[in-house]
């Protein structure tokens, strides 16, 4: 029996995505991710030693938070996140404005940037 090729099954799930994100809305997903945004950048502001880069105005924000993480290494954060706590976030290297990219969206729980705020405590407390 025959399947189809991997690249025809991805433009069927591409039309199931835009058909799903059409019925719950774009102002829904939109202000979801910006609650989560929110939600993330005041639990990173308690948090010592770090420095954030993305604007606390939320008007001059879109859904994406990145952060220099206080004396821990981005890398070295970003590698104990993913293997030991099961987070992807992505590293932002060179000169302007290095550190880590969190990028909350519809599809993210508030348990989740709780998730990932209690790790980033926890190896800002104890070290990598």
């Amino acid at each position: 029996r025959m399947t189809q090729p991997a690249p025809r099954r991805h433009i069927l799930a591409f039309g199931a995505a835009l058909a799903f994100q059409e019925t719950v809305g774009r102002a829904a997903i939109a202000q979801r991710a910006r609650d989560l945004t929110s939600q993330l950048m005041a639990g990173l502001s308690k948090m010592p030693g770090i420095k954030m880069w993305t604007s606390p105005a939320p008007e001059l924000r879109a859904a994406i938070v990145s952060f220099l993480p206080g004396t821990l290494g981005a890398n070295k954060l970003a590698t104990a996140l993913y293997e030991k706590d099961k987070i992807g976030i992505a590293t932002r290297g060179g000169q302007d404005r290095p550190g880590l990219r969190v990028s909350p969206h519809f599809y993210n729980s508030p348990a989740e940037v709780d998730r990932l705020l209690a790790a980033v405590s926890g190896y800002l407390k104890s070290g990598i």
